[in-house]
C-alpha cells in the first residue's frame, strides 16, 4: 500500500525534457542588427540533456528574470517581454555551459543580466521549486568563474546541482509525508522497553532514514 501511494507521487518535470538554465550576471551585452553573443550559463536540473545547438528558450521565470532588454530609446523591457516580441531570442549551444543572446531586430540591442536569471524550453514554467533557493543560487553566482578556468565553472556546475537536487528531495519528502497516513507508515506499537544505546545502532547507507538497532 505505501509502495502504491508513494509510485503514485509526481516526479520531476520529464526527465527526457531539456534543462532550465540559469544565465550568470555578466554585465550588458550590445548587439548589433542581427547579431549575437555567447553568455554564460549554468544547468539546472542534472536528470535532463542540455539544450541542443539551436533550441530556443523562450520562457522565463517570472521570479527569476534579472535581465533587461533596451534598444535606442525605447523603454527597457524584461527579458520575458522582449522575448515574448521577438526582439531577441535565446538558443541553445548544445552544453551547459553557454547560452546563445541573438538580436532580432535591426537596430542595435543591449541586453543587461543583473542577476541569476532562469530560461527554460519545452514550454516550461514551473520554478516553483527554484523561488525556494534564489538567494543561494544568487551566491553562488555572485562571482563567475573566469570563461578559461574549466575547473572552477565545473564545481560551480555541481554546486547548483546539488542545491537543486537538495530542494527537490526535501519536497518530495513532504509531499510523501503529507499523503501517506502514519498509520501505514508504523504498523508495528512501539516497544514498552526503553530504546538501546547510540552504540547499538548502526547506521545505514548515506542518506537513509531508517538505522537498524540491535537489542
Amino acid at each position: 500500500m505505501v509502495l502504491a501511494v508513494v509510485a503514485s507521487l509526481p516526479m520531476p518535470a520529464a526527465g527526457a525534457g531539456l534543462q532550465r538554465m540559469v544565465l550568470a550576471p555578466a554585465g550588458c551585452f550590445v548587439l548589433a542588427p542581427g547579431g549575437y553573443s555567447d553568455a554564460a550559463a549554468y544547468c539546472l536540473d542534472q536528470s535532463r540533456a542540455p539544450p541542443p545547438e539551436g533550441a530556443i528558450l523562450s520562457n522565463v521565470s517570472a521570479s527569476l528574470d534579472h535581465a533587461t532588454v533596451r534598444s535606442g530609446g525605447t523603454a527597457s523591457l524584461t527579458l520575458a517581454q522582449a522575448l515574448a516580441q521577438q526582439v531577441v531570442r535565446i538558443e541553445g549551444r548544445g552544453n551547459d555551459q553557454r547560452l546563445r543572446l541573438r538580436n532580432l531586430t535591426d537596430r542595435t540591442v543591449e541586453i543587461c543580466i543583473g542577476a541569476p536569471t532562469v530560461v527554460m524550453g519545452n514550454g516550461e514554467t514551473d520554478t516553483k521549486d527554484l523561488d525556494r533557493i534564489r538567494g543561494e543560487i544568487a551566491q553562488l553566482l555572485a562571482h563567475v568563474p573566469d570563461p578559461s578556468d574549466a575547473r572552477a565553472q565545473a564545481a560551480t556546475q555541481l554546486k547548483l546541482w546539488d542545491l537543486v537536487n537538495k530542494t527537490d528531495q526535501e519536497e518530495n519528502a513532504a509531499l510523501t509525508r503529507d499523503l501517506v497516513p502514519l498509520p501505514l507508515l508504523t504498523h508495528a506499537p512501539k516497544p514498552a522497553v526503553s530504546a538501546p544505546g547510540r552504540g547499538k545502532c548502526a547506521a545505514g547507507p548515506v542518506g537513509a532514514d531508517v538505522k537498524l538497532c540491535i537489542d
